[in-house]
């Protein structure tokens, strides 16, 4: 067992203990200060780091490569659809018509629109209510799917200029365009 050391109130009194724990911490202090240096400035040399640089003493993650995969991953791979995607097979896939940009997106309460046709035209306005084409119309722009009120048919809106005068107005989807947050301005003052 070795033999460990206490101070008391006076640094020059020392107790003499035997501990178990204290046979470890001996082992590491063994190594006198310039084998630590040389054993640290060493490590930082096969690290790649400039001269007085603290080295990494845990494995450093790039150099471990964790080949594991989790089980959607397994799967996946176990039914042949884990697989990369050819060039040809992604190509094909891009070229594949998108239905929502033939269709005319649906306007709602609160949306900026410009006025194309009439005696406001080039005013913008803000919808004030939106009446649907027909029943189903107006049953799927109130059904809570986002994706079915996204295309509700629209048959007039009642809207509101902005700027200059204003004046509470009747349209058609034909007599004005939709407008983003980007390209909105208030319009001639």
């Amino acid at each position: 067992m070795a033999k460990t050391k206490k101070k008391a109130a006076n640094d020059n009194a020392v107790e003499d203990e035997d501990t178990p724990a204290e046979t470890e911490e001996a082992s590491v202090s063994d190594q006198s200060e310039e084998e630590f240096e040389a054993a640290q400035a060493e490590a930082a040399q096969k690290q790649g780091l400039p001269p007085g640089a603290v080295p990494e003493q845990r494995p450093q993650a790039f150099t471990e490569v964790d080949k594991t995969k989790d089980e959607i991953s397994q799967r996946l791979e176990d039914e042949g659809q884990g697989e990369k995607m050819d060039k040809s097979a992604y190509e094909a896939a891009q070229a594949e018509p998108d239905t929502d940009a033939e269709q005319q997106e649906s306007v709602r309460v609160g949306a900026y629109i410009k006025i194309t046709d009439g005696p406001y035209e080039g005013a913008n306005a803000v919808v004030n209510e939106v009446q649907y084409d027909g029943p189903e119309e107006a049953a799927k722009a109130r059904s809570g799917d986002p994706a079915a009120a996204r295309f509700a048919k629209v048959a007039t809106v009642l809207a509101r200029t902005r700027g200059g005068k204003h004046a509470l107005v009747e349209l058609t989807p034909e007599q004005f365009e939709y407008l983003d947050a980007t390209t909105y301005t208030r319009g001639p003052a």
